[in-house]
């Protein structure tokens, strides 16, 4: 009892739900460190556009981390959305201040980041960058900042982001995926 009084100060009033979350975090993390696919390595356009493509059906559901990395790692394989050409009207990301202030708007966010991304990789193929500049960061033909142009690395680093601004990274949800991919794309 005097124990559960200790873990009620330190990890807050529902410590044991905020203690699995952490381990379902940390599950989610390595399962990400190791969902590269060398053997299916797929452009980032194509594979934000295959993500795009098979998140729809699952709008109204609330993700779990198992579902996000199976969707991930079934975004290497699947069918790609047939790219919008209207999406390269979007030159603008969303603010990340406004990201962060739209949880409940989650699904739509999440689609406002991917098509955007989708159509600044697009443009970025056209003009691809340098070496040096891939690995250092660049602008785009927009103006906007990227830092990794591999789809495991935008995330990794989108989330580690999260965990280094103490961002809660410990509830899954479509409004946490927005805020990794954008996040990845311009933290080193």
């Amino acid at each position: 009892m005097k124990l559960n009084k200790i873990f009620s100060r330190v990890f807050g009033s529902n410590f044991q739900e905020n203690i699995k979350n952490q381990s379902m975090y940390g599950k989610f993390c390595d399962d990400l460190y190791h969902l590269e696919r060398s053997d299916l390595e797929r452009d980032f356009e194509d594979f934000l556009l295959a993500f795009f493509n098979i998140i729809q059906p699952y709008k109204n559901e609330i993700p779990t981390f198992e579902l996000i990395i199976k969707l991930l790692n079934d975004s290497y394989t699947s069918e790609s959305y047939p790219f919008n050409n209207e999406w390269l009207q979007i030159t603008k990301p969303s603010k990340i201040d406004e990201i962060v202030d739209k949880e409940e708007k989650g699904f739509e966010l999440l689609n406002e980041v991917l098509k955007f991304q989708i159509a600044e990789l697009h443009r970025i193929k056209k003009n691809p960058p340098s070496p040096d500049d891939i690995m250092y960061g660049f602008r785009s033909e927009t103006g906007n900042k990227w830092s990794n142009l591999h789809q495991i690395y935008n995330l990794r680093c989108g989330i580690r982001c999260m965990g280094d601004n103490s961002m809660d990274t410990n509830k899954v949800s479509w409004h946490y995926i927005a805020l990794a991919f954008e996040l990845g794309r311009i933290y080193e």
